[in-house]
């Protein structure tokens, strides 16, 4: 299920981290692990995106969707390279997520050169994709922006405008 073509397979896990084995190995060995059990907290998502991102030399916005027990069923690429909103971004989510039979879904880019801190873009992108899928089954959870080891959520940043009838998902 995942791709980690960008990954020189000579790297290996910093030392001290208990791991002495090639990082393209590694990581591919962990995401598997991770895809096999809920996600249901901000952390393990984080920790997740961080290594899907892994090796990634320019933005890649992709958006994940979840079952009602938070189990991962799938992925789709939303944007590569730089990440502007666009219209087609929410019917391709609604499309994968009715496909998956999903329940949930987050929103994920990474900013390559600089920190996980929210644009004025990603605050957009958020509204828009929060407006769209409000009075919709299919819940959108949170958006995620990672850059290098560090993740933050646009939930936890306060950027999060709405709450329809109950159905934003909370994740602890």
């Amino acid at each position: 299920m995942t791709a980690m073509t960008d990954i020189n397979k000579n790297r290996r896990f910093p030392v001290g981290t208990g791991y002495d084995v090639p990082l393209v190995v590694s990581v591919r060995a962990v995401l598997s692990d991770m895809e096999a059990t809920p996600f249901l907290s901000r952390e393990k998502t984080g920790a997740y995106l961080v290594l899907r991102y892994l090796g990634m030399k320019e933005e890649y916005g992709m958006a994940l969707f979840f079952s009602g027990r938070g189990m991962l069923l799938g992925e789709c690429a939303l944007q590569k390279g730089s990440y502007v909103f666009s219209n087609e971004f929410c019917d391709i989510i609604l499309e994968t997520g009715s496909r998956l039979g999903a329940s949930s879904f987050i929103i994920a880019h990474n900013h390559v050169l600089s920190r996980p801190i929210p644009s004025a873009a990603d605050t957009m992108t958020t509204g828009r994709i929060e407006e769209f899928f409000g009075k919709r089954e299919l819940i959108f959870a949170d958006h995620f922006i990672v850059a290098g080891s560090d993740y933050t959520t646009m939930k936890t940043k306060g950027y999060w405008t709405k709450r329809y009838d109950g159905k934003t998902l909370e994740i602890e």
